[in-house]
């Protein structure tokens, strides 16, 4: 039957992983987080490679419009310590987590 379109039976075909809302809200939340590579988040959310990259691609812009529309967004840079200030004037201390990539030579 050349020229017509296979039909798949209902409910036929690969189940999706991230069934529900929640599977997917935990995904996309968990992904901005902890920014794992995709082959990570594919093993972790046992998907494949191509579907971690779909689903985060998919689903950050309708978490942005609803965050943003809720207007809870979290800045995404703040430039000064007077603009962080504003941003948060009830913080007292900040606890800083980074690493150096300062290199050592032997002479």
């Amino acid at each position: 039957m050349r020229g017509k379109p296979r039909q798949r039976s209902f409910g036929g075909g690969r189940k999706a992983r991230l069934r529900s809302v929640e599977d997917k809200l935990f995904y996309v939340l968990f992904y901005l987080k902890c920014y794992p590579t995709f082959d990570l988040a594919s093993i972790l959310f046992d998907i494949d490679r191509s579907q971690a990259h779909h689903w985060v691609h998919r689903l950050q812009p309708v978490l942005e419009a609803a965050l943003g529309e809720k207007k809870v967004l979290p800045e995404r840079k703040i430039n000064s310590v007077q603009a962080f200030i504003e941003r948060f004037p009830g913080v007292e201390r900040v606890v800083m987590d980074g690493t150096s990539a300062a290199s050592t030579t032997a002479d």
